[in-house]
């Protein structure tokens, strides 16, 4: 659900490999780390293909019909940005800039990516393409 929440479409997992982004360890074999969220917010996500390739699609059809859970994450989802504008108060200025001089700005989508995480508060989040 955090992947789908955030856009990151990179934790791809089919019979022939992929790039699961996923870390677990043999004395603690049920806790499972996530790692890797470089393409987190991404503009050129695809739904679709989220759908087809990501390594927990099989959970989708149970997980985006159990209303129990779905109440659960966009609790969890919609309390995680909920002082938005506070944690980006706290960014570090040199974060807005591509250069140490700080000339050359970042111009990163904040409004863009508030918006996305939003979707945690509405029924937007749970709107699947055709499967």
């Amino acid at each position: 659900m955090f992947d789908w929440w955030v856009h990151n479409g990179d934790r791809n997992l089919t019979e022939l490999g992929g790039n699961p982004n996923l870390l677990w360890s043999d004395d603690q074999p049920t806790t499972l780390q996530m790692i890797d969220h470089n393409l987190a917010f991404d503009a050129d996500f695809n739904p679709s293909d989220f759908i087809k390739l990501h390594i927990f699609s099989e959970e989708v059809p149970g997980l985006f019909s159990d209303f129990l859970l779905r109440e659960s994450y966009s609790a969890r989802f919609t309390q995680a940005f909920q002082n938005w504008d506070d944690i980006c108060d706290t960014l570090p200025e040199a974060w807005f800039f591509m250069d140490a001089e700080k000339t050359l700005p970042v111009n990163y989508p904040f409004d863009a990516v508030k918006k996305l995480l939003e979707r945690a508060a509405s029924e937007a989040l749970w709107q699947l393409p055709p499967l």
